[in-house]
């Protein structure tokens, strides 16, 4: 479980971790990377019908020197004001995740696989 911000210019999606988490460590490693973005479980009714998504992608550090590295941050901080000590610390790293493709699960024997292009409405 990550916190994620909309990259909206960039169309990706920030993710800002310590470099102690395993996670990191296998973004660090591999590149390749899936998002589960699901609708809440209440604990009313069957959880197999709950809408989410799942997002393929690449991941690639927003370094602190590159030029749109401050934007993204800032946009990070928007979604998650209480982030901004931790932008402070070494250990934490700015990610961006590219999206590739999704798959659309509606509730139960409802789904459906798109492109990033189609889902982001470029198609």
């Amino acid at each position: 479980m990550v916190a994620y911000a909309l990259d909206v210019e960039s169309r990706g999606i920030l993710l800002f971790i310590s470099q102690l988490a395993q996670h990191t460590k296998n973004l660090l490693s591999d590149p390749r990377a899936s998002l589960v973005i699901s609708e809440p479980d209440t604990g009313e009714g069957d959880p197999q019908r709950l809408q989410r998504i799942t997002l393929q992608a690449s991941a690639s550090i927003v370094r602190r020197d590159a030029a749109d590295y401050l934007a993204a941050a800032e946009r990070y901080i928007d979604r998650f004001p209480d982030a901004l000590p931790r932008f402070e610390l070494g250990d934490f790293v700015l990610f961006r995740l590219t999206p590739v493709d999704a798959r659309y699960v509606g509730g139960f024997a409802r789904a459906a696989r798109f492109t990033w292009t189609e889902l982001a409405g470029e198609a």
